[in-house]
């Protein structure tokens, strides 16, 4: 971790830290938002307004993965990195085009 003039937010940006971050998101990926999305199905009988409405979730969640990507490439080192549980953007989008059903 590159060190900047923010001392106290490197205490919040541990690779420690993040890996949970990434592991309590990569849970609520696997297990809370398909439940929400089956809930939001069963009253959207129309799939075209469904996929409509994901659409911007979708879009802002692998943005900020990208992003997320970005952050872990250009301030931690490799092996830091690679500690924290970050899915592959293919995986990602696999398992948001899988909950659209799109």
């Amino acid at each position: 971790m590159t060190d900047g003039l923010y001392p106290i937010l490197q205490a919040f940006a541990t690779p420690a830290k993040v890996a949970e971050m990434v592991s309590k998101v990569n849970e609520a990926l696997a297990g809370p938002l398909p439940a929400a999305i089956n809930k939001l199905r069963a009253y959207m009988p129309n799939p075209q307004t469904y996929v409509i409405l994901f659409k911007p979730i979708k879009s802002s969640v692998s943005e900020a993965h990208g992003q997320m990507q970005a952050l872990i490439a250009s301030e931690y080192a490799p092996e830091e990195g690679t500690s924290i549980p970050l899915k592959h953007q293919e995986e990602l989008s696999a398992l948001l085009d899988s909950l659209c059903g799109s």
